[in-house]
């Protein structure tokens, strides 16, 4: 039987010391899921340690965002014979432009991964294994809250294909050699 099937295995206590920091940066990294190569996990296979994007492909796009406009979301999603993972990521799109909405438009046909940047530096990545797909996209110019922005929601499907797991965490290392990883993949906003 496979370690990851035995049960818990360890006590987890709370650090008073060092309480869990709240949050997400105003930033998503999007990639299309078939252009990445492989996956490097580390010696836990919950981290991963590097992405290598196919050749010609394409690398991670940066979604730049305003205040709490990030929004992640992980949820068990049990079934009849197994346990799976509902990743979700909600996040608004403010720049109007046709380039904009072109993109949103390609995104809808797509199966994204995402990397999320947390307040407390660290990073984790949505829909490694089976992608999300967007399954909102609203833009409603009246909403004073948002601006008008676009609110897109990109989710793993929630009638069929979950993740395995929780997201994956992205580490390698250090914070510096991570955060060199991270910006190897990255296209920064124009």
């Amino acid at each position: 039987m496979s370690p990851a099937c035995t049960g818990i295995t360890q006590a987890i206590s709370t650090d008073c010391a060092n309480p869990p920091t709240v949050g997400v940066k105003a930033l998503i990294y999007l990639a299309n899921k078939d252009d990445i190569l492989t996956v490097t996990l580390d010696s836990n296979p919950n981290i991963i340690n590097d992405i290598t994007m196919k050749a010609g492909g394409k690398a991670f796009f940066e979604y730049e965002g305003k205040n709490d406009s990030v929004d992640p979301l992980t949820q068990l999603a049990r079934s009849t014979y197994d346990d799976r993972w509902s990743h979700q990521v909600r996040f608004k799109v403010f720049t109007k432009s046709q380039n904009a909405r072109d993109e949103l438009q390609l995104m809808a046909k797509v199966k994204t991964v995402a990397l999320v940047f947390k307040e407390d530096g660290t990073y984790e990545v949505f829909g490694i294994g089976a992608g999300l797909q967007m399954t909102e996209c609203v833009e409603d110019p009246k909403n004073v809250d948002t601006g008008g922005a676009f609110d897109v929601l990109l989710q793993t499907d929630p009638d069929k294909v979950q993740e395995a797991k929780l997201p994956n965490s992205f580490f390698d290392t250090d914070v510096a050699t991570t955060d060199a990883n991270v910006a190897a993949l990255i296209v920064p906003t124009a």
